[in-house]
């Protein structure tokens, strides 16, 4: 299907994807499916069919990385159809794009509308691994503070100090993703609830006022104040409307209570095309709700503004099969993937399992000693082979091939 001068081959559901822009769209996209293409290519349409200017056009993504290669891949593309009208304006105006991370995003939001925001122009942000010192720090000078009430000493005593402190502060993160700056009342209803609802306020006083002595603001700061402002100025809100002609949403699964409500404040009236994998949803622990991306897919599914991007273009036979049996398993309407690599005869997955009754020291050497030993039987064995992109041909997997995923950090030096 030509593409700007181009001839690029899409799979039907991908092609929908790029060119079906008058309604809203909700993509189910696994990982390998082309959803950076697509995403790229849609924008691409849009500016080629005069429906919107690049700085019209907003792309969310998780990652600065995404973000970063979504923003090289549109410069090759509009470098390369050379001087039409509509790309010579993109060409120009590619560095002021609303293409980046939901932080980013925000945070430009309310740099551009610092009165409306109550922000400080000279604020700094507090960088994510500053401020989770911060915060557990604040955290513990709440607890410290509040033995002197014979309520909060009891505590201590019943769960003990690194317990006691340890879950304030999951609580407080779970709180401020979710938009709140405290425990919500309904949910206060006995002595203990109170007493850790008045920690929690405490601890958040002294979060803030370090904040304020340091003039920083963290990256839930950017989330709520953005909110905040667009509640409150609705000609704020009415004129972003207005500006953004185009919304697009990667990862949205990963999203939490206040970036969907920012996203959906904003997509009221504007096209909105979301991308999300319920398969891919890891980031509980960040306060991410994959029931937001759930419910977002059943409204839109109802009104037929669906796809499924169902084609897998960078994984083996062997693991979409693995995939698809698990799924299958554990998700009720599961979509199953379609390989499109090369068949293998190799197997491509393996189950590793060490017998030991020691403790979790002995049983983590042993599992590290046993993966060791599987990487290099495969590096050195001939009938395994890897697919080298930029050759184009197969060879034996070195080192940089092998990923190895962990649940803890600390797990790392066994490996």
């Amino acid at each position: 299907m030509p593409l700007g001068g181009r001839i690029v081959k899409y799979t039907p559901e991908q092609e929908k994807a790029i060119k079906c822009v008058d309604k809203d769209l909700v993509v189910t996209a696994g990982a390998g499916a082309g959803k950076t293409r697509v995403l790229v290519d849609r924008i691409i349409y849009i500016i080629e069919q005069g429906l919107a200017k690049i700085d019209e056009i907003v792309a969310i993504t998780y990652t600065r990385k995404a973000a970063l290669e979504i923003m090289e891949r549109l410069r090759s593309e509009i470098k390369r159809r050379g001087n039409s009208k509509e790309f010579i304006n993109a060409k120009e105006m590619l560095g002021i794009a609303y293409i980046g991370t939901i932080h980013g995003f925000c945070l430009r939001l309310l740099q551009e509308n610092p009165v409306e925001a109550d922000l400080d122009p000279s604020v700094q942000i507090l960088e994510q691994p500053r401020a989770m010192a911060i915060l557990k720090e604040s955290v513990s000078k709440a607890i410290i503070k509040g033995l002197e009430d014979e309520k909060v000493f009891d505590m201590v005593a019943e769960f003990g100090y690194d317990k006691l402190r340890s879950e304030l502060f999951e609580l407080l993160i779970k709180l401020r993703n979710q938009g709140l700056n405290g425990v919500p009342r309904e949910c206060i209803q006995g002595q203990q609830e109170k007493t850790i609802a008045d920690l929690i306020k405490r601890a958040l006083n002294i979060y803030t006022d370090k904040k304020s002595e340091m003039n920083v603001i963290d990256y839930e700061d950017q989330l709520q104040m953005t909110q905040k402002m667009l509640k409150g100025h609705p000609e704020v809100l009415e004129y972003y409307r207005e500006k953004f002609k185009f919304i697009m949403v990667d990862e949205y699964q990963d999203l939490n209570f206040v970036q969907d409500s920012i996203l959906r404040m904003l997509g009221q009236g504007t096209n909105l095309f979301v991308v999300g994998d319920k398969k891919q949803s890891i980031f509980g622990f960040r306060g991410a709700r994959v029931e937001l991306f759930g419910k977002l897919f059943s409204d839109l599914k109802r009104k037929g503004q669906d796809i499924v991007l169902r084609d897998n273009f960078r994984s083996s036979k062997g693991i979409i099969q693995f995939v698809n049996k698990c799924f299958d398993n554990l998700m009720e309407d599961y979509e199953s993937i379609v390989h499109h690599r090369p068949v293998s005869e190799i197997p491509a997955v393996h189950f590793l399992l060490p017998k030991s009754d020691g403790n979790m020291d002995h049983r983590k050497k042993l599992e590290g000693c046993m993966i060791a030993g599987k990487i290099l039987e495969m590096m050195y064995c001939d009938d395994v082979k890897v697919f080298d992109k930029d050759k184009g041909e197969y060879r034996r997997p070195v080192f940089g091939d092998f990923t190895i995923l962990l649940r803890k950090r600390t797990h790392r030096d066994y490996f």
